[in-house]
């Protein structure tokens, strides 16, 4: 399976940047367009705020299917970790050892999005393991990547780009939204294996 560095950002950003094979992500939106029926809206209300804070279709994913085509997906993953952790080494070294959580494949209509700025571990207790966030492209979608806030840069959607970024304050981020184009993504974390000690 071919997986290989697609662009390179200073290594301050702590961020890797991925292309995957073609055909892995049309077998991807094939089996979207299979199971449309699936698929439940999801809107998420700031609860500071009571702003909404993003709307999208969403597709739950359980690490442990191994069902086509995620079988595949989840090797390239693992080949885009692999070359996340040859730049940096320290982010594998964790106590435990690190694990797949569940997945989301995600499908935004215009104006739909990630409207508020974010990080993935927040320090509540179902999201306390998160370690790195893994997000992949399936579509070519003009403005509409992700803007990272420190690292102060809009990574562009691009159909096969999949990114990987510690899940910490330090990248809080948010999506850009389309108000013309559709755009679907995968996305999900790799967690810390909690212990009992």
């Amino acid at each position: 399976m071919l997986v290989k560095v697609h662009r390179k950002y200073p290594d301050n950003y702590f961020m890797g940047c991925y292309m995957l094979e073609d055909s892995l992500i049309n077998s991807i939106l094939e089996w979207k367009n299979r199971n449309e029926h699936l698929g439940e809206r999801n809107v998420l209300q700031n609860k500071f705020s009571n702003d909404i804070s993003k709307v999208c279709k969403q597709w739950g994913l359980e690490s442990t299917s191994n069902e086509p085509p995620w079988d595949s997906y989840k090797k390239a993953l693992r080949i885009c970790f692999d070359k996340y952790f040859e730049n940096f080494s320290n982010a594998k070294s964790m106590h435990g050892g690190l694990e797949l959580e569940h997945y989301n494949l995600q499908h935004y209509k215009p104006s739909e999005g990630f409207y508020m700025w974010h990080k993935e571990n927040n320090g509540e207790p179902d999201v306390l393991h998160r370690h790195l966030v893994f997000m992949t492209y399936l579509t070519d979608t003009p403005d509409a990547g992700t803007e990272f806030m420190t690292q102060n840069i809009t990574v562009p959607c691009e159909r096969g780009v999949t990114l990987i970024w510690p899940a910490a304050w330090t990248h809080t981020h948010r999506g850009q939204i389309s108000l013309t184009n559709e755009k679907t993504i995968v996305t999900g974390w790799l967690r810390i294996k909690p212990t009992n000690n």
